[in-house]
């Protein structure tokens, strides 16, 4: 992989507590970005931000939010803009479940 630096960028992860998500997120902090890892499950998140921050200490932040859900979107960002005023890189990686159908057909709820 080629080495680029992203230090003082900041970069939100959806479906970070593991997988692609996770391995995407460790590889922006090992470049330098601060990384707020996103998904459903809290505990979940902040094993993988504790992992990655042993290895580079301080980069990753867990803020649990449910990527179809409009109030925890707007909280995730919120939060992220109170911790660091900006949003560099956003990887939209949450995963969804093929027996609802095509992503492309479904709403947002109200």
């Amino acid at each position: 992989m080629p080495n680029f630096d992203l230090s003082g960028r900041v970069a939100i992860v959806t479906g970070a507590s593991r997988g692609l998500g996770t391995a995407i997120a460790e590889g922006l902090a090992e470049q330098g970005a601060s990384v707020i890892l996103s998904s459903r499950k809290q505990a979940d998140l902040d094993r993988e931000a504790e992992r990655i921050n042993q290895r580079f200490p301080e980069r990753a932040v867990a803020i649990a939010a449910h990527a179809g859900r409009q109030d925890d979107l707007e909280r995730l960002v919120d939060e992220t803009m109170a911790r660091f005023s900006k949003v560099d890189i956003l990887v939209n990686n949450a995963g969804t479940n093929p027996y609802f159908g095509p992503l492309i057909d479904s709403d947002l709820p109200a």
